[in-house]
């Protein structure tokens, strides 16, 4: 079953998470069929697959950090200033222009 490889989400419904799902490996197998045939271009395995390989993966990938986001919206605020955080501080890694550097520590440090 494809829900041992995704993280629980208490606050959805099972409705709600099954089109999560669903739409998680529609993207997977629209990008290994939309590839001209390429196994080459083929990611090794689904996204969700490397999610639950690596905390990294799944927060390197688009579709992996909005389902994230939205399951640790319902574990708490406190969750939420964490993620935000982690991001704050991986864009502010990514700047090199000093008053922008800086216009991001104050917005971290609030």
């Amino acid at each position: 079953s494809q829900s041992k490889y995704v993280f629980a989400q208490p606050h959805l419904s099972k409705f709600e998470y099954k089109c999560d799902i669903a739409r998680v490996s529609m993207a997977w197998r629209e990008q290994t069929e939309g590839s001209s045939g390429s196994s080459a271009r083929s990611p090794a395995s689904p996204p969700y697959m490397r999610w639950a390989r690596s905390l990294h993966e799944l927060l390197e990938d688009a579709e992996g950090v909005r389902l994230f986001r939205k399951y640790v919206s319902g574990a708490g605020g406190l969750h939420v200033d964490r993620l935000n955080f982690y991001f704050a501080v991986q864009g502010l890694r990514q700047e090199h222009e000093p008053a922008k550097i800086r216009q991001v520590v104050s917005a971290i440090y609030k």
